[in-house]
């Protein structure tokens, strides 16, 4: 019997592509699905989604892509 394969893994990570404050800030680097530049946490300066005081999704510092 074949076994099902794991999602590639463009696929597993979308699932860190929102609602990641605390994985980007614990990171070394992120990136962005939408222009594919990388970065470094400290250069995110805009964050969306969850509360006003603690937004929880961030923009990316190139293309503002969330």
């Amino acid at each position: 019997m074949r076994s099902i394969p794991a999602d590639p893994p463009h696929i597993a990570a979308h699932t860190h592509s929102i609602r990641h404050r605390a994985e980007i800030e614990a990171s070394t680097g992120g990136g962005c699905f939408y222009c594919l530049a990388t970065f470094p946490p400290s250069e995110v300066a805009d964050w969306i989604d969850g509360t006003e005081e603690a937004p929880v999704t961030a923009l990316c510092p190139r293309c503002g892509i969330d």
